[in-house]
């Protein structure tokens, strides 16, 4: 009697058993695939169908597997797969701009740059400057180039000679947001480093010519000059 009790409840419960709960079988894969696409979203239906497709192609043993379980860990390997494909185009974006930055960078380098126009912009603002006059700020800032000039290193260094016949400095400087960087600084009374900058905004960059816009920025002021070059050796 108690037999004929517990068999209609079990088979109660297996009928009513979701197609995602479902234990593998290869005999009714089809049919239950076509149930659980009914019950899950089209998202997680292509996981499932991904994963299942990987762990026979890795020939995987399914029995005893349920659906649900591949699902999870078909969702976890998406995201592993995401997170994986995310660093790889990353990493691929890094090179293109180190690569591009390097032939940005080897367009000026290691070349000799002679300087023959200086015009500080901050001249032409001021009235009361006699050297406010554009004639005279255009006489008084031509350079000759054999006594100013300018030598990028690709190790981060450059030689300049700034209107001195005799005296050349050693500068640092870097490559950044297609901006040459010079940074520097001193002691105040206090001793505290005081930082300055200066940076070349590139205007024109062929074989023969570099102009920049030069800005200097200190603590209370930002200075803006045109800096002309040509290449003299």
């Amino acid at each position: 009697m108690k037999k004929i009790i517990i068999l209609p409840i079990m088979l109660f419960f297996i009928g009513c058993t979701a197609p995602i709960d479902k234990q593998y079988d290869d005999a009714s894969e089809t049919e239950d695939l076509l149930a659980i696409r009914k019950e899950i979203t089209v998202y997680d239906y292509k996981v499932l169908k991904w994963q299942l497709a990987f762990l026979k192609q890795n020939n995987q043993d399914l029995s005893g597997k349920r659906y649900h379980e591949m699902l999870t860990t078909g969702q976890q390997r998406w995201k592993d797969t995401l997170k994986m494909r995310e660093v790889v185009l990353e990493e691929k974006k890094q090179r293109e701009e180190e690569a591009r930055i390097k032939q940005k960078m080897q367009l000026f380098c290691n070349t000799k740059w002679g300087m023959y126009y200086y015009k500080p912009d901050y001249l032409d603002v001021n009235p009361d400057v006699v050297e406010s006059n554009p004639e005279l700020a255009a006489k008084a800032f031509k350079l000759d180039p054999n006594n100013s000039w300018i030598i990028f290193y690709e190790d981060g260094t450059c030689e300049v000679k700034f209107n001195d016949p005799d005296k050349t400095a050693i500068q640092k400087w870097s490559f950044v947001d297609d901006e040459i960087v010079f940074s520097y600084g001193w002691k105040d009374e206090k001793g505290v480093l005081s930082r300055n900058k200066t940076r070349f905004k590139i205007l024109d960059l062929e074989d023969e010519i570099f102009n920049v816009s030069e800005i200097e920025e200190s603590i209370n002021l930002v200075l803006k000059s045109t800096i002309k070059m040509r290449k003299i050796e």
